[in-house]
């Protein structure tokens, strides 16, 4: 069968542009055996999406090759909405140390009707289209500010999925709240990835990248005792997509099996 990719408009009324593209594996059986992988990054994880520094995910190349089941829902989050759609909170004041988003408070707190929208909405409309039952195979992935609100969807909406993909999160994006809200996360059965890279941003903000995700890996695996949790820690790893690649290439078969 050859794989499909096609876009989606879904309209909202919280800002987004609602682009939303959807890929079909080349295995893909249609059933409830059908591995439903949502991505907040469909900007860059397809192969002819590539980023100004010319890298990407390739997401779909790794499935194919391991002749993977699947079908991704992937949406667009790029430019000043990206911050705003993928946290519940308004930017904090790491933001300055990290000279990013440096307007405090005017980013950040549509993450909750973006989680809503994503889980009630769009997954079960992609679906039914393509007649594959909802079904426990769901699973979700996203890098940077994309980790960020799987956190918050992991504490808020804990019954979702079956699989987390956490890369790289920006947990400094509004360091104090995110950390307190994660005490949600407890006694789950689940199978938790988060990774981070040892050189992940400026100097300013390099350590909180690095500290906030080793904390809140230790916070995560004591709340919860029955979930399967893997923890990357790449040594000279940066805030970049072929650092996610390489590290999505060799977890993803832990995370779907």
């Amino acid at each position: 069968m050859k794989e499909k990719i096609y876009r989606n408009i879904f309209k909202n009324d919280f800002g987004w542009d609602g682009y939303v593209d959807v890929w079909l594996s080349k295995n893909i059986s249609y059933t409830k055996k059908t591995k439903v992988i949502y991505a907040h990054d469909g900007q860059n994880i397809f192969s002819s999406k590539k980023t100004q520094n010319n890298q990407t995910w390739e997401i779909e190349k790794v499935l194919n090759e391991k002749k993977i089941d699947a079908i991704i829902i992937a949406g667009t989050t790029i430019g000043k909405i990206r911050p705003t759609i993928l946290s519940p909170y308004k930017n904090g004041k790491l933001c300055y140390k990290a000279n990013y988003y440096l307007d405090i408070g005017n980013y950040g707190g549509k993450g909750k009707e973006y989680s809503e929208f994503v889980i009630k909405k769009i997954i079960p409309t992609i679906l039914k289209k393509h007649n594959i039952p909802l079904n426990n195979n769901k699973y979700i992935i996203g890098a940077s500010m994309g980790g960020y609100i799987n956190t918050f969807i992991l504490a808020n909406y804990p019954n979702e999925f079956n699989g987390y993909g956490i890369f790289s999160p920006a947990y400094w994006f509004n360091h104090d709240i995110f950390l307190i809200d994660a005490k949600l996360i407890k006694n789950l059965n689940k199978k938790i990835y988060i990774d981070i890279g040892t050189k992940e941003g400026n100097k300013e903000i390099e350590k909180y990248y690095l500290n906030d995700a080793i904390k809140m890996h230790k916070l995560i695996k004591k709340q919860n005792p029955n979930s399967d949790i893997k923890f990357v820690l790449e040594k000279n790893g940066k805030h970049e997509e072929n650092a996610w690649a390489k590290r999505f290439k060799n977890m993803i078969d832990w995370l779907l099996n």
